[in-house]
């Protein structure tokens, strides 16, 4: 087969085309820091980029979820340490109004005191974070004590999904197992202050709401440890998932650059060469 000058121009340009493209893809590499730029640079590492990508997304949508309901918890468990110094500074009032030396006067004095602790404790139920109630269970939106009575919905625990196999953990504690029975008692003890009646068996029942209490934090407590540690899990998977990112979409920007220099070096030369075989085309197409 005879190869003519037309011919030889053609590939040419052709190797000339499909030089520059390379160079002007490995721009787009060196400037974006990616191999892959458009699903066609690698279709099967596009599918395996998007895959990553979207186990990213749900990881850190669990990690944001985890870190939330740690600073729920840790406003519960904050709580619930004020309720209990709260309650047992009422149990040391109770012991003191036991006192027969007392006179009507300290009894009230007593009676009064007792009175701003059950108020302090009926605010603290209603606490919230943000914008939800912490203390009655999924009825985040309904205050649990409502002009000093109790409101609270049947409890429903606040549950956070931890991502596996449906598996949840309970963040909530059940206010409603804690604070009535202490505004009960509370207001009991009050009255009974007030008419001068016997307040022995009022004692052991406010030490009773106390264990309550710290029952109730050690559960919460668990809660926190393993939700602490699915967190701490969940940044370990998002490493890794980086990583792997990386490896199959980064480009070695240094090997990027010296190939680009290489292919530069050749398209000149390719192009000094062709500027050769071009003339005497044109020469002979003017014959």
């Amino acid at each position: 087969m005879r190869i003519t000058s037309n011919m030889m121009s053609r590939n040419l340009l052709l190797n000339l085309n499909a030089a520059e493209e390379n160079m002007t893809n490995m721009q787009n590499m060196m400037s974006t820091g990616h191999r892959i730029n458009k699903p066609s640079d690698d279709p099967a590492g596009t599918h395996n980029a998007l895959g990553l990508k979207t186990n990213m997304a749900m990881i850190t949508q669990l990690k944001s979820n985890a870190d939330e309901s740690l600073s729920f918890m840790g406003t519960t468990d904050s709580t619930l340490s004020d309720v209990q110094s709260m309650l047992n500074r009422a149990y040391e009032l109770t012991l003191q109004g036991e006192n027969g030396t007392n006179d009507d006067q300290s009894r009230a004095d007593i009676a009064a005191e007792i009175d701003q602790i059950n108020q302090q404790i009926q605010t603290l139920a209603n606490t919230k974070v943000g914008n939800k109630y912490i203390f009655n269970g999924t009825s985040t939106t309904d205050a649990p004590v409502v002009s000093s009575t109790a409101s609270f919905a049947t409890y429903s625990p606040i549950q956070l999904d931890v991502g596996n196999n449906n598996s949840k953990v309970t963040i909530s504690v059940d206010g409603s197992s804690i604070f009535p029975a202490s505004m009960s008692l509370l207001s009991d003890i009050s009255n009974a202050l007030t008419s001068g009646s016997d307040l022995s068996s009022y004692v052991n029942q406010i030490q009773t709401n106390i264990d309550n209490i710290s029952s109730s934090r050690a559960t919460l407590g668990a809660s926190v440890n393993r939700v602490q540690a699915i967190s701490s899990q969940m940044d370990t998977m998002n490493i890794n998932l980086t990583s792997s990112l990386s490896t199959v979409q980064d480009t070695d920007v240094a090997k990027t650059i010296l190939d680009f220099q290489t292919q530069q070096n050749t398209f000149q030369a390719a192009l000094s060469i062709g500027t050769k075989i071009i003339q005497p085309s044109l020469v002979d197409f003017m014959k």
